[in-house]
């Protein structure tokens, strides 16, 4: 896998104008999720891995 860090800044600039607030939506879904899968006792890796495939899914 490969992995790339940026913030979530440099991630917003990525994506034309009209995307900012979809992303920005995006981003706290997947931030509102990671607390839900935390108060559930799930794993670090779970979370990550559930992570990351949300969001390579959410990337089509």
């Amino acid at each position: 896998m490969i992995s790339v860090n940026v913030s979530n800044e440099e991630a917003l600039t990525l994506f034309p104008c009209k995307e900012i607030e979809r992303s920005k939506e995006m981003f706290q879904i997947l931030e509102d999720f990671k607390i839900i899968l935390i108060e559930d006792g799930k794993s670090a890796k779970t979370i990550k891995a559930t992570l990351v495939t949300l969001k390579l899914l959410m990337s089509f």
